[in-house]
């Protein structure tokens, strides 16, 4: 069976249109999934350094030395239960909340005991460490930017050139409840990353059915077909209705609509966590008696331990009727054992087991399509989200939607990053892809409202597919005064107060210039991050008033109405731009020098780390270096060997080891590698001991191989001597035929099985030459009783891969030289052959007109040509000197 990641490749065509990767991310509450697309890399999950497909969600920050030092991955974990202050896990559900979401932030510290949130400098939330203070938008960003570099990494190992591709966009899967600040944090955080990416951010739900669908393949043709996906995860319940309609025309793309969209972000696998702590928690206060409830809350890693206990025990019990739950030193050093079973734990939750199915069963209610479903058009329910491993969540989902129409085909882990990953590349129109068309229509409605009305005019309404725009005309009083604001909501939520700047127009915008009065023609936009905001305003001059398209009537100035509706003509002025501003009501907007401020903070950080690690990997390299050090000292076959590089390697080994103990964050990478190379320097010098002990480097050894070498010379010397010799003596010959020997020499293409043995032939020959020269003027000079060993080993590899480059070589080069001999013989005989058939057509053309003149002596006449032929053959063939063909034919086959 093929992977889904194969499925879904098979879904993709391999042709790229712009340049660079997509990193898709599932950023689920306990667990991050990334996947990068590219040809480099197509569809490849990006693992974790521990080569896991799924990595903590979130990061720890550690000062040391007044350094900020951040780590990531499985790491945390183990951290969190030492100090559970510097660990910032599951920070999701505070992603575009502030200090005044109370039960939020109350309901995180019960979780992660021992975190000191406070305000962010734009009113969100942010982390205090040490005095340092990290905004949630910049702990997003490091996330990000540690899987980006994975990412990157990940490209680059699988590329087959120095030119890789790099991550560029970004793809995150949100859950669709998100609201306008909650998006904006996202967005936020990526701003704030080191690398400059574009992002979108996708619905899990989309997202999984994406994922589905691609892996399914088999619908009915040209009907639709109805599914659900129940996404129980970590911090929040989704529940999402969606359509699959496949053409029977394969041209045609697959549809996706998502029909009805319902959460609960209140209940998650997490609340089920919370509740074996407590259970936890209970039985600890009641076997220890003396220590009350108030200072086990107040020790945050006695809290930190309790939660992570419960953690496991709740996946225990997905599989298991009991659980028994050990934790050591949980406070004042007692160590603490208990059962916990599922039914005291089912009996525990039986509030939110009866709240679990809620979102399910109101999908069927209202719903973002016509006509409505019910559920016994459902075709099957997707269980999503780990907190569906809960054999009571499972029972109770199964008694609404029936047992028949639970369907387990989803990859729970990956199919939010598959989904995501696609969708990204729909998106940005990253690659080529096989048809495939989505249909989103938003949950929530976003509406206008004016400060002379309590009414709300709705701009977009629920239901409303996007990315979209839509303009609306806005009245302003017959005479400016003042600025002009009104407010946008989110499903009723005030979170935006817009001011039109008005008054540095007041003159264009007077009662004498305006007699109609002045509107503003605004322009909205719900786009492709279903963030709603005012793209553009413009003013409009009225000479006169403006009139319905429908009914031709005067328009009332106290009514909101749709810009396509009005009739601008008339004497009416051109719309002008106007500038404006916008005030966030909670969360106010991150400005762009406070991104740019952030962002180069993290990438200071990113240097400090990439310096820290480089460092690290030195210490371990010396580390590592100064024990082997030890086991060559332990060798007994250097006792005859270098005795002050022995005595030095053995002072310094005990005296380094120490020093990387003492000094090791003080110490710099440069005082390392000089430590390195000194290390390196003298074990080198040890270990060409023992590989040249038994190495002979005497005169006389090389005077044997100086002896060689020039055998090999002398030899290649003589055999070229001789070519050219041949050459020579017939070269007037060959002149004879305007044939240049030397040139025709040349020119001969040799068969690769032989070049290709001589590629380097010339170089190796001059390598021979060189060593031949070096070890003569040694020799000669007595140099060679004077040098070194290491020196005279080195000299002595030299000659002796010279000699056997040429050993190697020779014999294809007389094979060479033999070849082109005999190729320029073969095109010597070839040439004298046409002159004889030219000589030969000749004498038959002269025969013949002579026949034409006397056809009484056809006979004699053949005689005659016959005879001709022979003795001008002959005298053609002749050189100047007398030398006869055939003793010329004779001294060319002797070459």
């Amino acid at each position: 069976m093929l992977s889904i990641g194969k499925l879904l490749f098979s879904f993709l065509l391999v042709f790229e249109i712009g340049h660079g990767a997509l990193l898709g991310i599932d950023y689920g509450h306990q667990l991050l999934k990334a996947m990068v697309i590219s040809p480099q890399a197509p569809l490849e999950i990006v693992l974790t350094p521990e080569s896991k497909r799924k990595d903590t969600s979130g990061l720890a920050i550690m000062e040391f030395n007044g350094e900020i030092e951040r780590i990531y991955g499985s790491a945390v974990g183990s951290l969190v239960t030492r100090q559970p202050q510097n660990s910032f896990l599951h920070i999701k559900p505070l992603i575009g909340k502030s200090i005044d979401d109370v039960s939020v932030v109350s309901n995180y510290l019960k979780h992660h005991p021992g975190i000191n949130i406070t305000s962010s400098p734009w009113n969100s939330l942010s982390f205090v460490v040490d005095g340092n203070e990290f905004p949630i938008e910049q702990l997003l960003a490091m996330n990000i930017q540690e899987i980006v570099n994975r990412a990157n990494k990940l490209l680059q190992d699988n590329s087959i050139s120095d030119n890789s591709d790099t991550v560029r966009e970004l793809a995150i899967s949100i859950p669709n409840y998100y609201d306008q600040y909650q998006r904006e944090a996202i967005l936020n955080a990526v701003s704030m990353a080191v690398d400059d990416l574009d992002a979108v951010i996708i619905p899990d739900g989309l997202s999984v059915a994406i994922s589905f669908v691609l892996k399914e393949k088999e619908f009915t043709p040209d009907e639709p077909q109805y599914y659900a996906i129940y996404d129980m995860g970590g911090s929040s319940t989704q529940a999402s209705l969606f359509s699959v309609l496949k053409s029977s025309n394969s041209s045609e793309p697959i549809q996706i609509e998502m029909g009805s969209y319902k959460f609960n972000d209140n209940l998650g696998g997490s609340t089920f966590t919370l509740a074996i702590a407590n259970i936890i928690e209970n039985k600890f206060l009641e076997k220890n008696k003396d220590i009350r409830s108030q200072k086990l809350h107040a020790d945050p890693r006695a809290m930190a331990k309790i939660n992570q206990a419960a953690e496991k025990a709740k996946l225990v019990l997905s599989a298991n009727s009991v659980v028994t739950v050990s934790i050591e030193s949980l406070i004042n050093d007692i160590d603490f054992k208990v059962i916990v079973t599922r039914s005291e734990f089912e009996d525990f939750i039986q509030n939110e087991i009866s709240d679990a199915v809620i979102p399910l069963e109101e999908l069927f209610g209202e719903q973002l399509w016509q006509p409505r479903i019910s559920v016994k058009q459902l075709k099957g329910v997707l269980l999503f989200g780990g907190g569906n491993r809960i054999p009571s969540i499972q029972e109770r989902v199964s008694e609404f939607i029936g047992k028949d129409k639970i369907l387990r085909t989803v990859n729970t882990d990956e199919a939010a990053v598959n989904g995501v990953s696609i969708k990204g590349v729909k998106t940005f129109n990253s690659f080529k892809l096989k048809p495939l068309d989505t249909v989103d229509h938003s949950p929530s409605q976003y509406s206008i409202g004016l400060s002379s009305s309590n009414k709300l005019h709705t701009v977009f309404a629920k239901g409303t597919d996007y990315p979209r725009t839509s303009s609306h005309i806005l009245f302003v009083d017959d005479y400016v005064q003042s600025n002009f604001t009104f407010d946008l909501y989110e499903d009723k939520k005030l979170f935006n107060t817009v001011t039109i700047d008005l008054e540095s127009s007041r003159s264009k915008l007077s009662k004498k210039e305006c007699p109609g009065g002045v509107a503003i023609n605004a322009t909205f936009i719900l786009n492709r991050n279903r963030q709603f905001f005012l793209e553009k305003s413009e003013a409009i001059c009225m000479k006169n008033s403006l009139t319905l398209k429908s009914t031709g009537k005067d328009v009332e100035k106290t009514e909101i109405l749709e810009a396509n509706d009005i009739n601008f003509g008339g004497k009416n002025g051109s719309p002008f731009n106007m500038k404006f501003s916008n005030n966030y009501r909670k969360i106010e907007k991150v400005s762009v020098k406070d991104i740019e401020s952030y962002k180069s903070y993290n990438a200071n950080l990113e240097e400090a780390d990439k310096n820290r690690y480089e460092l690290n990997e030195a210490k371990n390299i010396l580390e590592g270096l100064l024990y082997s050090g030890r086991e060559l000292l332990d060798n007994e076959e250097i006792r005859d060997g270098p005795a002050a590089d022995i005595e030095e390697l053995s002072n310094i080994i005990p005296e380094y080891l120490e020093w990387l103990e003492q000094t090791s964050k003080k110490m710099t990478k440069g005082q390392i590698n000089r430590r390195i190379g000194r290390v390196n320097n003298l074990m080198n010098k040890i270990d060409f001991f023992l590989r040249t002990v038994n190495e002979v480097l005497d005169v006389k050894e090389f005077a044997r191989l100086l002896q060689l070498a020039e055998k090999l010379s002398s030899d290649v010397a003589a055999e070229e001597q001789g070519i050219q010799k041949d050459l020579i003596d017939s070269k007037d010959s060959f002149t004879n035929y305007n044939l240049d020997i030397t040139q025709e020499f040349s020119n001969v293409k040799v068969p690769q099985s032989i070049s290709n043995n001589l590629r380097n032939w010339h170089e190796k020959l001059s390598d021979l030459k060189d060593n031949i020269y070096m070890v003569k003027y040694l020799k000669n000079t007595d140099m060679l009783k004077r040098l070194s060993r290491e020196r005279l080993f080195s000299i002595k590899q030299s000659i002796k891969n010279a000699i056997s480059g040429i050993e190697e070589s020779i014999s294809f080069y007389f094979k060479e030289l033999d070849y082109r001999i005999r190729s320029v013989q073969s095109t010597y005989e070839r040439k004298v052959r046409s002159a004889e058939r030219k000589l030969k057509r000749a004498e038959e053309k002269k025969a013949l007109k002579d026949a034409k003149s006397d056809t009484n002596t056809v006979s004699k006449v053949k005689t005659s040509r016959r005879n001709a032929s022979e003795n001008e053959v002959k005298e053609a063939t002749s050189t100047g000197s007398g030398t006869s063909h055939n003793s010329e034919k004779s001294q060319v086959t002797s070459l």
